[in-house]
């Protein structure tokens, strides 16, 4: 999946609806633009899989969920997958019901948060 594609569906799990057609009265041609979960319309998304801050809103969001008790983990070591290259780790752990682990590799730790986010809010449905 490519960044802009991560960027989309991390928003959508967020809340985020996204809508085609003319964004306010000032608008002259259709595009497509975003509803925020506050009612705000923006073409603009946060940069989840690229920018550490943006980021750390989805493990707030993990560890503010009613009746979870989550550990959250991030690490930069070596891979399982490829031999000899670092790369960085983030693992949710459920330590309240299902005790479920959430766990995701990637070039980046913003990138790796938004894997793990994805498994994790795609389980609750």
């Amino acid at each position: 999946m490519t960044y802009d594609k991560i960027k989309e569906r991390v928003a959508e799990l967020r809340g985020y609806k996204r809508m085609y057609g003319l964004m306010d009265k000032a608008s002259t041609q259709e595009h497509e633009y975003w509803i925020t979960p506050d009612g705000l319309k923006t073409v603009i998304l946060p940069n989840y899989p690229a920018n550490i801050l943006d980021a750390w809103e989805l493990i707030e969001e993990i560890e503010s969920a009613p009746e979870t008790m989550t550990l959250f983990s991030i690490v930069h070591q070596g891979s399982d997958i490829t031999p000899n290259k670092l790369i960085w780790h983030a693992k949710f752990r459920n330590c309240w019901k299902d005790f479920k682990e959430y766990i995701a590799e990637a070039d980046t730790a913003p990138l790796a948060i938004c894997h793990a986010f994805i498994q994790w809010k795609e389980s609750q449905k």
